[in-house]
This record gives C-alpha cells, sequence and structure tokens, in this order.
C-alpha cells in the first residue's frame, strides 16, 4: 500500500481550499463595510489573507507557497508588517 502523497494531488489539494477561502472572505469583505477588515494579498503562487478583528490563524494566514515564491517572502512580510498597527491584536 502506497500512502505518499504526490505533490500535484496535494497542490490541488492546497489550490482547492485556498481557492474555498478566497471565496468566503471575499463575501465578508463585500459585506457593508467590511466589518472584520479582510484583506487577500496575492504574492507569486502564494496568497496571504488578513482579518483585522479576528485574530488567530483562521483568516491570517498564507497559502500556496510553492518552489520560486522565495522573491516574494519579503512581500508577504511586508503586508502582515504594515496591517500590525490597524489590528485590534497587536
Amino acid at each position: 500500500m502506497n500512502l505518499v502523497m504526490k505533490s500535484d494531488l496535494a497542490n490541488k489539494l492546497d489550490g482547492a481550499e485556498t481557492d474555498a477561502l478566497i471565496s468566503r472572505l471575499t463575501a465578508i469583505k463585500e459585506r457593508n463595510g467590511n466589518p472584520i477588515g479582510i484583506e487577500i494579498g496575492k504574492f507569486g503562487h502564494a496568497t496571504a489573507f488578513f482579518s483585522r478583528n479576528i485574530p488567530g490563524p483562521s483568516y491570517n494566514l498564507v497559502k500556496g507557497l510553492r518552489d520560486g515564491d522565495e522573491e516574494a517572502v519579503d512581500e508577504i512580510i511586508r503586508f502582515y508588517s504594515e496591517k500590525r498597527y490597524q489590528s485590534v491584536w497587536n
């Protein structure tokens, strides 16, 4: 029995999860006044999610980093650093 997941399947699953999170958070963001302060950034293959009013990893995470995205890491760090002073959890 082969229990090792191949990278193409892992990437498809990660992509599906990312797409679902983009859909959910975009719908929340589009509510009147963006009530929980959602922001979504795209950096290479990666997508960074931020929620100003809900701390924790559910809506504050990066998904989809791949080989070749090393240069995007500094941009992702800047994305979150700029928000640090805007959040209720700092």
